[in-house]
């Protein structure tokens, strides 16, 4: 019987723990699997760990194969533990196969110690890691053929581009999960405390150096000259979005973002706001667009060929790019366009709905009949060698 242990960072988003979720889920049910989740790193009171922990710890229950889920925060967490030490853990023992789904356990994994302790192991990958990460995949990969498991293929040809060998990333798309249903607008919203005058803009849920958060950050105060009610709404929690709302402080007007943190699950999120805005410039996961769509929202996205997999202009979104006749570097030819993109939606509601209609169509189309499970069972298999 294969043991199958899955790793997660404890600042892991809403987004990627619905994918664990429904992973840990299916396997439960499979008479010849067992599943572990294993969280490194400290859990706050405002991560989707959090909220979510109690039904992780009961989803295998349901179904007669239980699901053992093992904290290891403080010292032992993402960040100080090796590959000894995790090998040594109870957490780990009897495991035949690591899944990973957090980048910063990348370097536990891939190192060299760890290959001689560590059963095989592969990872899940929802947006583009940084030029370190990726070298760090393609060192790894001349040793041993781990899989890295991309959530879009936007995110695979950036990674075989970076050096990773095209048969090291299979595709597996992100399945949305069932019960998912957006909250009303004025329920969700009475939950956040704000009035339904509000214009709310929800940012890309997924915080990395390339959701570009910043630049929505900046076209929210040059919009915020011109009308009182915007607010930005910001999930997520850790260092990065600590260093977002310092920045949001220091802009005129200062601190129009909302950071809930991962108190609140994306059906409340999506259902309060007006817009979803993704101002990435690298691949990042399509599960927020299927969220958007089920909540019939309106999309202001960057026109990054990432996104063009999902995503055209004015028919299912409103794409944005750099204003070349905008003063200023690259950054800052940027924000005005994306600023000119959300006015545009905002003030013409017949636009958006029109694309939120489209969007809500073309993503049950994506996402029709896509399954976690059978297409992880195949990579494990190769992993395996079986």
């Amino acid at each position: 019987m294969a043991e199958i242990g899955l790793l997660l960072d404890g600042k892991v988003c809403s987004d990627t723990l619905s994918q664990v979720e429904i992973l840990a889920a299916g396997l439960s049910r499979r008479s010849d699997m067992k599943v572990r989740i294993v969280v490194l790193g400290a859990i706050g009171r405002d991560s989707a760990l959090w909220r979510r922990r109690a039904a992780l710890e009961s989803c295998g229950v349901k179904n007669g194969n239980g699901v053992k889920v093992f904290y290891l925060p403080g010292p032992r967490g993402a960040r100080a533990i090796d590959g000894v030490n995790l090998w040594r853990c109870e957490a780990l023992a009897g495991c035949t196969l690591l899944h990973c789904f957090s980048v910063s356990l990348l370097r536990t994994l891939g190192s060299l110690g760890a290959e001689k302790f560590l059963p095989s192991w592969c990872m899940s990958l929802s947006h583009w890691p940084g030029r370190e990460a990726v070298e760090q995949l393609r060192r790894v990969g001349r040793r041993q053929a781990v899989k890295v498991i991309c959530q879009s293929k936007g995110l695979q040809k950036a990674l075989v581009e970076g050096g990773v060998p095209a048969e090291h990333c299979p595709v597996i798309q992100p399945e949305v999960p069932a019960e998912y249903k957006a909250e009303q607008r004025s329920a969700a919203r009475r939950v956040l405390n704000l009035s339904d005058e509000v214009d709310l803009i929800l940012a890309d849920p997924e915080i990395s150096a390339w959701s570009n958060h910043r630049h929505l950050a900046w076209a929210g105060a040059i919009i915020g000259q011109f009308n009182q009610n915007l607010r930005v709404l910001v999930s997520g929690c850790g260092e990065q979005v600590e260093r977002l709302r310092a920045f949001d402080d220091s802009l005129n007007p200062p601190s129009l973002g909302i950071y809930p943190g991962e108190r609140f699950g994306p059906e409340l999120l999506y259902g309060a706001a007006d817009l979803l805005v993704l101002a990435a410039t690298e691949a990042v996961s399509a599960l927020p667009l299927a969220r958007a769509g089920g909540a019939g929202l309106a999309v202001v996205a960057s026109n990054s060929p990432a996104l063009g997999e999902y995503l055209q202009h004015e028919h299912n979104a409103l794409l944005f790019g750099m204003g070349p006749h905008n003063a200023g570097d690259s950054t800052r030819r940027r924000i005005r366009p994306l600023a000119t993109a959300i006015v545009r939606l905002l003030e013409d509601r017949d636009l958006s709905q029109k694309l939120g209609q489209q969007l809500a169509k073309d993503m049950r189309e994506v996402f029709s009949g896509a399954k976690l499970l059978p297409a992880h069972l195949e990579v494990y298999g190769q992993v395996l060698g079986k």
